[in-house]
């Protein structure tokens, strides 16, 4: 694995694809929706705002027309194909990890165990774990949200206006994505451990920017968005890979011993997943419910399930 595929983004796009143009842009992708979907490929979609929840089918939701586009009257799909080189690769590898089940074994924490170590097996073949790690750091800068919150974070900054314009200018969704495509998967890689969890009964959710940056063991909770990953320690990175698994994304040099068990996360007895920095964590009630909330707040607007979730749209409403 090299830098130079990061810098050279046109290699990750074929050829073919680029005579193509995507009006709705989605900025989550359908097939990872579609992990929460049922037979029909509808998934339970909240509007936190409106406090209303539906049973829709993906096409039409968490999209924009000509997201990535730069000029909308003369559109190139570059960044989409970029996206959609990712997405396919990514794909495959996600639905196998959510076809997992736990087995019915001695207890729960050794039946959390062994699932996560089937699904730290999927991430250890060919370049499965490359693929997850660049799909995740495309999700993390490619949605209105982070957009928006990169945007807020330069307005709010002490420095001359003209500065902020030239960073705004800068701040584009296509611009972001290009950025971060370059930058972090080559950070995630090399500097992070990738710490699995399941549950088996309640579901994992996920929402219209699925990955959650927390600083951890410091005063301040938000870090700015990927900025503070490519140049710090302390930042957790939280994304649900499916309705029965999570991962969370942990700095080599952040302090271990400040994550105390039963959440400290523990390596795996297999070599090629210690190999590839793949741990896993028990998930108990207490945390599934902190991951599971998250995505009702910190700015999120939608939510996807699959099932209702009265109760997460009740608690979102007395935050």
């Amino acid at each position: 694995m090299g830098i130079v595929y990061y810098q050279n983004l046109s290699k990750l796009v074929p050829q073919k694809m680029k005579k193509q143009i995507t009006a709705n842009q989605h900025y989550v992708p359908q097939h990872y929706m579609k992990l929460w979907g049922d037979v029909d490929n509808k998934v339970w979609w909240h509007d936190l705002e409106r406090n209303i929840q539906k049973s829709k089918p993906t096409k039409k939701i968490l999209s924009k027309d000509f997201f990535y586009e730069l000029n909308k009257n003369e559109p190139t799909n570059e960044v989409e194909d970029i996206l959609t080189s990712i997405e396919n690769r990514a794909a495959p590898v996600l639905k196998r990890i959510a076809g997992l089940q736990a087995l019915a074994i001695c207890s729960a924490e050794h039946a959390q165990e062994e699932v996560c170590e089937r699904a730290g097996k999927i991430l250890a073949e060919g370049d499965s774990f490359k693929y997850i790690m660049e799909f995740i750091s495309a999700q993390l800068i490619r949605t209105p949200i982070v957009n928006n919150q990169i945007k807020n974070t330069i307005n709010k900054a002490d420095i001359p206006d003209s500065v902020k314009k030239t960073l705004n200018d800068k701040s584009d969704p296509a611009s972001l994505v290009k950025l971060g495509l370059q930058k972090l998967p080559p950070r995630f890689l090399k500097h992070y451990n990738f710490v699995l969890g399941h549950s088996q009964h309640t579901p994992f959710v996920t929402s219209d920017h699925p990955v959650l940056e927390l600083f951890s063991h410091t005063p301040e909770l938000f870090p700015q968005p990927g900025y503070d990953i490519l140049h710090g320690t302390k930042v957790l990175v939280l994304f649900p890979l499916s309705p029965n698994f999570h991962c969370m994304l942990i700095h080599k040099d952040n302090d271990s011993k400040k994550f105390h068990p039963p959440y400290k996360p523990k390596t795996f007895q297999v070599k090629d997943l210690l190999n590839l920095s793949i741990l896993w964590m028990l998930v108990d009630e207490k945390i599934l419910d902190f991951f599971r909330g998250a995505h009702v707040r910190f700015d999120r607007r939608f939510l996807i399930s699959n099932r209702e979730e009265t109760s997460l749209l009740s608690n979102h409403s007395q935050v």
